[in-house]
């Protein structure tokens, strides 16, 4: 049982004979975690963004009031009295129950130090120090009308599928940028002005380069060449060859987390959908529009799941985009996104470091 950390005194806690009425709920110390009974009978532990953590399935009985006993047992009992749920562990006068700042709910015992009960559902936070989206990121969006020119690239296999118009998105120089702006020494602030740099200037060139720079990899086009292959890649695992699911949680997600414990920003590929053969041009081009960079800067890390909260060029405002991905379920790709778009799978960048001063300073 996997307690995790001590107690704190304050509303994070029900002790012996007290217990929450429908509606009513508890919070961690630092209000990221919160216990509610729901109206509809159901104990709901939620973390950052309202996110369900753990549930007691026990919806379909309003009324419900959790208790925690003087014989140190947490009962729901439903409005005739009747306990519908329990965490066994009577048999421990003056237990109490706790919401953790690491968004375990734990039963203690009386000594306050001994874990009787656990939702194991801890949450390890890390966040790239300094760092902050709306203050770290560009203040205007990649939003270039359509028909503003940059040079044309031509992508192998599909031909010339991201035009010489920046309509269709610079999110690879701004991620790039950012990066950039951030770990030079003495790190530089990104302008603070809401409107797009003109096109054809110094900055808006800076940005088609490291745009540019955002597809290469190991070998010429490394990243785009990498994005087709995860496109035709299924969801599942077969037997030639690991899904989205087990590349994404496997494969890239300890890449991700190393920069960020490293305390640096990390620039990540979404993949988008549909998935296609690459002999299905016009499925892989969808897929290819889909497909988006941003730049990752902290997460959430707990038993099954990490929340991975990001810099997102064409909102950059926004301090709560993340997305989450299933690190259990291996086997197919569970990534959600508060960002609206469907990611299949993600990816770290091949990133290196090119000096902003001369244009940004």
């Amino acid at each position: 049982m996997a307690a995790g950390s001590g107690l704190n005194e304050g509303m994070d806690r029900l002790n012996a004979g007290e217990s929450l009425a429908p509606g009513q709920s508890i919070e961690s110390t630092d209000g990221r975690f919160r216990l509610t009974v729901e109206p509809d009978g159901n104990i709901i532990l939620s973390g950052p963004g309202g996110a369900v953590r753990w549930s007691a399935q026990t919806a379909g009985h309003p009324g419900s009031t959790l208790s925690m006993q003087a014989d140190g047992n947490l009962v729901l009992y439903d409005a005739g009295s009747v306990a519908i749920w329990a965490t066994q562990t009577w048999g421990h006068p003056g237990a109490l129950v706790v919401v953790q700042d690491d968004g375990n709910l734990v039963v203690y015992a009386a000594n306050g130090q001994t874990p009787l009960w656990a939702t194991n559902t801890w949450l390890i936070s890390r966040h790239v120090e300094g760092f902050a989206p709306s203050t770290s990121g560009f203040a205007f969006r990649n939003d270039y009308p359509v028909g503003t020119r940059w040079p044309v690239l031509d992508l192998p296999i599909v031909g010339e599928v991201i035009s010489a118009d920046a309509g269709n998105g610079l999110c690879g120089g701004f991620s790039f940028a950012v990066v950039d702006m951030f770990l030079a020494q003495p790190r530089l602030v990104p302008p603070r002005d809401a409107t797009r740099p003109p096109a054809h200037g110094p900055h808006f060139d800076y940005l088609c380069h490291r745009f540019l720079d955002s597809f290469n990899g190991a070998i010429p086009y490394g990243t785009i060449l990498k994005v087709l292959d995860w496109i035709e890649t299924p969801a599942n695992d077969d037997f030639l060859r690991h899904g989205l699911g087990h590349m994404t949680a496997v494969d890239e997600w300890p890449h991700i987390k190393r920069d960020i414990d490293s305390n640096r920003p990390s620039p990540i590929v979404l993949v988008g959908s549909p998935q296609g053969d690459l002999g299905d041009i016009a499925t892989v081009k969808r897929a290819l529009a889909d497909s988006h960079q941003v730049v990752a800067c902290g997460y959430d890390l707990g038993p099954e799941d990490v929340t991975i909260h990001v810099y997102d060029p064409n909102n950059p405002s926004e301090d709560n985009a993340t997305m989450t991905v299933s690190l259990i379920h291996t086997d197919r790709p569970i990534v959600t996104s508060n960002m609206g778009r469907e990611v299949r799978g993600l990816f770290r960048s091949h990133y290196a470091w090119h000096n902003p001063r001369p244009t940004w300073e």
